[in-house]
């Protein structure tokens, strides 16, 4: 269904691009067209491809950018959470070096 053009209609317009050109431009023509739809096809693969890196790196970038602001905050969490479990077991270890003491001065 090549733009509603039967095989019979084709064959015409080939007689008529013969009669018109003769024999020996045909080739000429034909690797003429070929280029030129070559060019268009690779021209339409390059714009096809330019609007795909578009979308691609609209919808990454605001993605990537909140992975690593989200990664960022969980980091920061860890090492609070690091400092304050230290600190933890710094007071717990005093609070238990003080309590024999206590013990130990009050039995005396």
């Amino acid at each position: 269904m090549l733009l509603f053009i039967s095989g019979a209609e084709i064959v015409f317009v080939f007689f008529i691009v013969l009669l018109v050109f003769g024999a020996d431009k045909i080739p000429t023509i034909a690797r003429t067209l070929a280029k030129g739809m070559t060019q268009v096809r690779q021209a339409t693969n390059d714009i096809k491809s330019e609007i795909q890196k578009t979308v691609d790196s609209d919808i990454e970038s605001p993605t990537k950018s909140l992975t690593n602001d989200f990664k960022k905050e969980v980091d920061k969490v860890k090492k609070t959470l690091q400092i304050l479990k230290i600190q933890y077991v710094e007071i717990y270890n005093t609070r238990l070096s003080v309590i024999p003491s206590l013990r130990g001065s009050s039995t005396d």
